[in-house]
């Protein structure tokens, strides 16, 4: 009997090909629930599946443009930006993610913080988010023009790759690190907790990211900054990572916590995650789903053991939650699977008794 589910697949995620940072409220739509909540202002709402809480997309104009999000994310995510020459500032309250730029580095993003950096054209970045991590945090970004035509700012007292970068002298990647003032925090909060709606709120949006570029042209003047610690990805790392695999493969029984497994073999969660992703391009938690589903397959097309010994012999205490996953995965439920196994077994042996 076929499947109706390539047995090669994985739950569905955000998608891998790069979106635009100004068009990406239209391009992620598909995959959430928006509510409009003006012209400029698209909102994304996060179902159960996928978390909760929202992402708030705002054009504040061709050269400006903000994201607000305040999410706790259910599953991991994968999302690639494309690489449009803006000027990025992320100002953070809590997150545990990983930006990635390939041949330039990737950094961990965790807890609060001020992160301020340059994405050239044709240089993505594909932002992995940790599984039941939260994303509470403000992202501004801005072109070139914006900051050295509109506003006027001085770059004088600025570090060498970011003054060198509003002054025009060049299009390099650079990414520095700050830490997040009282200012910073309360701003990020005003703005998460917006009490208004339709134009009203995106004037209170508009004037709160000013009050965050000014802040944040201030704290770099100032060069409060902390550590750039590249998040490096070793062949020591991949070891650990691929003897989680091992882990995984040795057993159907459901899996330890991200967290147990990383201690383990001796990473950090954040490390595991990005790396076993990295590896073999999902999540721990999808790949020993995926595994104990196939195995269940395979047990209930050979008819040797009843739905409910199935569930067991894969990890499930209850036969319920066994066929939800089941038909979440191949799209048909256990006992369908039986039923058509049995057809199949049926229609070959007629021809013998004719």
């Amino acid at each position: 009997m076929a499947r109706s589910h390539d047995r090669t697949g994985s739950p569905a995620h955000l998608p891998y090909r790069p979106v635009s940072l100004r068009d990406n409220a239209t391009e992620l739509r598909s995959l959430f629930a928006p509510n409009a909540i003006g012209s400029a202002i698209d909102r994304i709402v996060l179902d159960d599946t996928d978390g909760e809480g929202f992402l708030e997309f705002i054009e504040l104009g061709p050269d400006f443009t903000l994201i607000v999000s305040r999410c706790r994310w259910e599953a991991e995510r994968m999302l690639a930006y494309r690489g449009e020459g803006w000027v990025r500032m992320n100002f953070c309250l809590d997150a545990a993610a990983v930006f990635d730029f390939g041949d330039n580095g990737a950094f961990a993003l965790n807890g609060a913080e001020c992160r301020i950096f340059h994405q050239p054209r044709g240089l993505d970045c594909q932002h992995f988010i940790t599984r039941h991590s939260q994303s509470i945090c403000v992202t501004l970004s801005v072109k070139r023009g914006y900051l050295a035509r509109e506003l006027k700012l001085d770059a004088t007292d600025l570090s060498e790759g970011f003054a060198g970068f509003v002054a025009g002298e060049h299009d390099s990647f650079f990414f520095e690190r700050f830490a997040l003032t009282p200012e910073m925090a309360r701003t990020v909060r005003d703005m998460v907790q917006c009490p208004y709606a339709h134009q009203l709120r995106f004037l209170y949006q508009t004037s709160k990211a000013h009050e965050l570029l000014c802040q944040a042209w201030d704290t770099a003047q100032r060069h409060d900054t902390v550590d750039v610690l590249p998040f490096r990805f070793t062949d020591e790392h991949r070891r650990r990572v691929v003897e989680v695999h091992d882990i995984l493969d040795q057993t159907l029984d459901p899996a330890p916590s991200a967290v147990h497994l990383a201690r383990r073999v001796g990473l950090n969660r954040n490390q595991l995650a990005y790396g076993f992703r990295k590896l073999y391009r999902t999540s721990v938690y999808e790949y020993h789903l995926t595994r104990r589903l196939d195995a269940a397959w395979d047990l209930l097309v050979t008819g040797e053991m009843t739905i409910a010994e199935v569930a067991y012999h894969v990890g499930y205490q209850h036969q319920a939650s066994f066929t939800c996953a089941f038909r979440a995965r191949f799209g048909m439920a256990p006992k369908e699977v039986r039923r058509g196994m049995r057809q199949t077994v049926a229609e070959a042996a007629e021809p013998a008794r004719r």
